[in-house]
């Protein structure tokens, strides 16, 4: 399979806790397409490359191959206690709103969360990026880096589109990230004050 360069990140390597491949742990290289889908491989012209199945904290469980589950395990087992993995959170969505106040103001904050090994952004609300800030053990901030950027409300519509876009864009350039502009898929007048809800 062929793809331009601009819609690939490779390549890249996983210790494993991330990926299945053929519902086994996958540790190797890897590469990922502007899709946010992950295959076996260095580039897309290895062969065979395999989709990947990302792991999500809900297959993680007692087995997992890691020193710090596997010496809460044998503790809570000395003790004739069950010991239960409690995961770290991914992120969820959860779209802020600006209050009376921000429009007053004409700006407000909007906080993201990026997959480090991807090109998947999700929109966060204040308290969870404060937690990837934090690196809170209650989240997964080894996986996601937060992502805080002002946001125009207020003045003429096509300033606002155009100020919003090069901040984004800005945001973007100077921290050597693919995909986060288009992530916004045009909508850069959003929340705008003269936009009908």
């Amino acid at each position: 399979m062929y793809y331009p360069k601009s819609q690939i990140s490779t390549p890249l390597y996983t210790n494993g806790n991330e990926f299945l491949l053929n519902d086994r742990n996958y540790i190797g290289n890897y590469w990922t397409n502007s899709e946010g889908n992950s295959y076996t491989g260095k580039t897309p012209q290895d062969s065979p490359s395999n989709l990947l199945t990302p792991i999500f904290p809900s297959t993680i469980d007692d087995k997992t191959p890691s020193s710090y589950y596997e010496d809460n395990r044998i503790y809570y087992q000395s003790k004739n206690q069950t010991f239960k993995l409690s995961a770290p959170l991914p992120p969820t969505l959860s779209v802020t709103i600006p209050t009376k106040d921000d429009y007053q103001t004409g700006e407000f904050q909007r906080y993201f969360a990026r997959k480090r090994n991807e090109f998947k952004y999700i929109e966060i609300n204040k308290d969870t990026y404060q937690k990837y800030v934090n690196k809170d053990q209650g989240v997964q901030w080894q996986l996601y880096a937060p992502i805080q950027i002002n946001w125009i409300l207020t003045g003429k519509q096509e300033k606002v589109y155009n100020i919003n876009k090069n901040i984004v864009l800005l945001y973007q350039q100077q921290n050597n990230i693919f995909g986060f502009f288009e992530s916004f898929r045009g909508k850069f007048t959003k929340y705008w004050e003269g936009l009908e809800k």
